[in-house]
């Protein structure tokens, strides 16, 4: 399940909950978007889902003795984040649910004609998160639950209720990247790498100390496959130079963008400014 947890407090995971939760996970304690992720998972002949906050032990209300174990637990899990999505046969989405107890499923919603584009998607609160990029970016399927229809996305394509054959999806966040080795590749994944850092940037962290975190399994999937080619705080070895010669665009108040405060991120990074 991929959704927004906007603030909410929530029934998780946690050191009290779990033995709790090691017999059978209470449904009717449940936040009403993660009751609807597990009827779709149901209907759709799955006997398996994941949700963040109820497979990563949680310490929403900050108790200093639960500290140790969630901060552990987040370490480990945050690791295998990106095999999670990666591996998934699919990706529910909680798209225009702006936080985990308004529900979405529209039972009583129809298509909206007017609304056939993937604006709708783009434009909702779970695509403004930072951490939905990758969960996007490494779903090899993706089903967006929206107020006004489905629209599902893939590698290859994106469709919806009104306009199945679908539209080939824009190739910047479609498909996977990789460094190659002769300078004119090397320039390419680049590019690559520019545009997805781009889009990304975009994106609201609720802790900006996450930014190059939230990225990481992308970062990873790259390493996997290139481990020769070096990485550091949101650049690239092969394409160092390249990389260095980013710069901020600016909206609104020019004053307001400034350094991260929350992170000790050298300042010749993208990822130091907020």
């Amino acid at each position: 399940l991929s959704h927004c947890w906007g603030g909410a407090q929530v029934y998780t995971l946690n050191p009290e909950t779990k033995h709790e939760m090691i017999k059978a996970v209470p449904m009717e304690k449940l936040a009403k978007n993660f009751q609807d992720a597990i009827h779709v998972t149901r209907e759709l002949g799955y006997s398996y889902i994941w949700i963040d906050s109820l497979c990563i032990i949680q310490n929403q209300q900050r108790k200093p003795e639960w500290e140790a174990e969630s901060a552990k637990d987040w370490t480990e899990q945050s690791r295998i984040m990106g095999d999670v999505y990666r591996n998934s046969d699919l990706t529910i989405a909680a798209t225009s649910a702006a936080n985990p107890h308004v529900g979405f499923i529209n039972l009583k919603g129809h298509p909206n004609d007017t609304n056939t584009s993937q604006n709708g998607v783009e434009d909702s609160p779970l695509c403004q998160r930072a951490w939905v990029f990758q969960e996007r970016l490494l779903s090899p399927r993706m089903l967006h639950f929206t107020n006004s229809m489905l629209f599902w996305e893939c590698r290859t394509m994106t469709a919806s209720e009104i306009d199945p054959s679908g539209h080939p999806r824009d190739r910047r966040v479609g498909e996977p990247i990789a460094p190659e080795k002769n300078k004119e590749d090397a320039f390419l994944f680049h590019r690559r790498w520019y545009d997805l850092v781009k889009v990304y940037s975009a994106g609201k962290l609720t802790f900006q100390k996450d930014k190059l975190m939230a990225i990481s399994s992308i970062v990873r999937e790259i390493q996997e496959r290139h481990p020769a080619n070096g990485y550091v705080d949101g650049l690239w070895e092969e394409t160092l130079l390249m990389d260095l010669l980013w710069r901020v665009d600016v909206k609104g108040d020019a004053l307001a963008m400034g350094r991260l405060k929350e992170n000790e991120l050298p300042s010749w990074t993208w990822a130091s400014t907020d």
